[in-house]
């Protein structure tokens, strides 16, 4: 039970751990313009964009109709909806936004100078724990601890394997020394070297 904990809290440490580092480095990713990363804090773009998603934006030349934006409002806060038509106005180009969950759209057009750019890439639900991570304490409970956990559970697997070869070891040590004593040595009877032969003599001729 405790090592299924475990494997489930090193699970999510990695998951969070690698999103929080994806979050910090996108500004630096290679892609044209600088890349930024928002929590989406309402339904107004669901199902596309459930609510608590981490989505990740950057600006682009070019902004057509579908294309799900984020802007700055006049109250300092950020929105993310769905391009819904191109108007012409007296300042030049602007956009009607909505939100895919809205029945109306947004009161006011969004010229382009107020768009922080396209959301290319949404992760659901992580939007939440990421925000929570950036914190202080978020970050030692969502980020440190995981981290710790990942690092004692492979000390811990390290520790069981190295008593295992100890073990093993151990055991064919004592089978050796097992073996060595139930060995009996015989010893070989001494060689016996047999007498030379004797080169028979031939009886010396008598000469008439």
């Amino acid at each position: 039970m405790m090592r299924t904990l475990l494997k489930i809290l090193q699970g999510v440490g990695v998951v969070l751990g690698v999103t929080f580092v994806l979050v910090m480095a996108s500004p630096f990713l290679p892609f044209s313009g600088a890349v930024q990363s928002f929590t989406v804090r309402s339904g107004s773009m669901e199902p596309a964009i459930p609510t608590g998603s981490l989505i990740f934006v950057r600006p682009t030349e070019v902004y057509t109709l579908g294309d799900i934006i984020t802007i700055n409002t006049d109250d300092g806060k950020t929105v993310t909806h769905r391009i819904i038509e191109t108007v012409h106005t007296d300042m030049g180009i602007a956009f009607r936004t909505k939100g895919d969950n809205n029945e109306d759209p947004d009161p006011v057009e969004v010229m382009p100078v107020d768009i922080i750019g396209k959301t290319y890439l949404t992760l659901p639900y992580i939007g939440y724990p990421v925000a929570y991570a950036q914190t202080r304490t978020g970050f030692l409970v969502l980020i440190i601890f995981p981290a710790v956990l990942i690092v004692l559970g492979e000390l811990v697997s390290i520790a069981r394997e190295a008593r295992r070869l100890l073990r093993k070891r151990s055991e064919e040590k004592s089978g050796d020394q097992a073996l060595a004593k139930n060995v009996v040595f015989v010893p070989r009877p001494p060689r016996v070297t047999p007498p030379p032969r004797s080169t028979p003599v031939a009886p010396p001729r008598r000469i008439v």
